[in-house]
């Protein structure tokens, strides 16, 4: 077997874009994505190579992109002399496309067809996806939808409590219950849709994307998946929090405190490890562990944005209690609760969108950094196989251009 045949290919898997190397004379099998566990064809087309010329046409070698044929020695009249063409003549790998089961996917795409990062990745056109329309559709109703839920739930909580006799009682009771059904029905809607667009925007964002395209489609089931993945890692994230302050003795609030700053520590570890894995219930990747070593000062980063985003928000709550507190007037009091639920509403959904656009920016900043590292090691896996098929006494042999043959 000649040494051309063990040489490394690249390819790129259709579904998730994650590199595979093969060999040449594996044309024709197909290899399981190291990452989407996909069965990928290595057809010549994939790995960027032309079909072997006819053995009896020695001037069709220029047609090839790859490899080396020897011919028979009754059809050559001097040594074998390895050709190629040159890497500028030779077409880029073409990436077949997903299957139609998947649906298309803008966001899938080979890293090589992916932007490049800016100079500073959490910080450059950070905001700009809060200009389209969709987002902004999106917020507003999102923002309605909660203001809504908040103050339904208020409502029936407020017919529950009142104390009556039992005629009265009975009718605020089924007042009450109702309202409290109709809460549960729109809250669990909404909550559905807040998790699909909070997911949407991670996905773009870790694909590289400045716009948002990949909005939830009108598929309930889809809205499910999405707010299981979302839902489950917050659950997972602050049971921790609460089983440490449990186990320490701690008071409630300490209990509470405490499942806080497991939230804020863990929920984004556990959030991309769920994806990378494609499983709600598999809060730990290897993967995402070695990403957050590579690249540290960007999940430094990261933790200190959301920071300043959650002490904004804690902060014009607080200013907003302060100045309904000082209010003695009951009508004014209601108006401006009004209008302080709807601010607060928007606020909150808007920093939302942006802890998901961040934890996007750190995803794509972790992928361009493994895929350096990928590359380093293939260089160093290539070296060694060279190394390894050319023995101690057999020459080594460049491959010349057909121009220069």
């Amino acid at each position: 077997m000649a040494s051309h045949e063990k040489a490394p290919v690249r390819l790129f898997c259709p579904r998730c874009g994650a590199p595979l190397r093969a060999r040449v004379t594996q044309i024709g099998r197909s290899l399981p994505c190291p990452r989407c566990h996909e069965p990928v064809p290595i057809s010549p087309s994939s790995a960027g190579i032309a079909p072997p010329a006819p053995e009896t046409d020695e001037y069709a070698l220029r047609d090839m992109t790859h490899g080396v044929r020897e011919l028979p020695p009754e059809q050559h009249s001097g040594p074998v002399v390895p050709v190629t063409i040159n890497p500028s003549e030779a077409a880029p790998p073409a990436v077949d496309e997903a299957p139609a089961e998947h649906g298309p996917r803008k966001d899938v795409r080979p890293h090589s067809e992916r932007p490049k990062l800016p100079p500073w990745p959490m910080f450059t056109r950070v905001l700009t996806f809060y200009r389209q329309p969709d987002t902004l559709v999106r917020w507003i109703i999102l923002a309605v939808a909660g203001t809504i839920v908040a103050g339904l739930g208020s409502l029936a909580l407020a017919w529950l409590s009142i104390q009556m006799f039992w005629l009265e009682a009975a009718v605020n009771w089924i007042r009450g219950l109702i309202c409290l059904l109709v809460t549960v029905f729109v809250g669990a809607f909404w909550l559905l849709g807040l998790a699909g667009a909070s997911l949407a925007i991670l996905r773009d964002s870790a694909a590289g994307n400045d716009r948002i395209e990949n909005w939830p489609e009108s598929t309930w089931i889809d809205w499910v998946v999405d707010a299981l993945y979302v839902y489950i890692s917050l659950i997972i994230a602050g049971t921790l929090g609460y089983a440490v302050g449990w186990i320490a003795g701690l008071s409630p609030p300490a209990i509470r405190a405490c499942a806080g700053v497991s939230v804020y520590l863990l929920f984004p570890i556990v959030m991309l490890s769920t994806l990378e894995a494609q499983s709600p219930l598999a809060p730990c990747s290897p993967v995402v562990l070695a990403c957050m070593r590579r690249s540290w000062g960007s999940w430094l980063i990261f933790y200190i944005q959301t920071s300043l985003l959650g002490g904004l928000v804690i902060a014009v709550g607080a200013m907003f209690g302060i100045v309904a507190g000082a209010i003695k007037s009951g009508t004014l009091l209601v108006q401006f609760v009004l209008l302080a639920a709807c601010t607060m509403s928007l606020l909150l959904i808007g920093a939302q969108f942006l802890y998901f656009r961040l934890l996007g920016r750190v995803a794509w900043i972790s992928a361009e950094h493994s895929r350096e590292a990928e590359k380093a090691e293939e260089a160093a896996e290539a070296e060694t196989a060279d190394a390894e098929n050319l023995g101690p006494n057999e020459p080594e042999v460049y491959s010349t251009p057909v121009d220069d043959f």
